[in-house]
């Protein structure tokens, strides 16, 4: 058993030796520094493009500038409120000191 066994391990190793990484030229294709750089910044520009093209396309942008519009609106309309209500409140009481329910 053992001495199948370290013959299959040194076929292993033999088979691993020559197999090794393949040699490329010194000017065929790009650098390895180029092709990461296209692989890591292909994808994920081209997915963020296509997403941010979606959300437009979908209407996404016109709602969120509408909900902005009626955000104002009603801040707009609070500030009014907030400052007619000291000069509401002063004319009914007239100097009573009623309490009302």
């Amino acid at each position: 058993f053992w001495l199948k066994q370290s013959a299959m391990l040194r076929q292993v190793r033999w088979a691993s030796r020559s197999a090794g990484a393949p040699k490329r030229k010194p000017n065929e294709g790009l650098s390895d520094g180029a092709q990461w750089a296209l692989t890591i910044g292909l994808g994920t520009i081209v997915p963020a493009v296509f997403l941010a093209k979606c959300f437009y396309n979908t209407g996404a942008q016109e709602a969120e500038r509408g909900a902005r519009e009626e955000l104002a609106r009603h801040r707009a309309a609070e500030e009014v409120a907030r400052t007619a209500k000291p000069a509401a409140t002063s004319l009914p009481s007239a100097g009573k000191a009623e309490a009302t329910v």
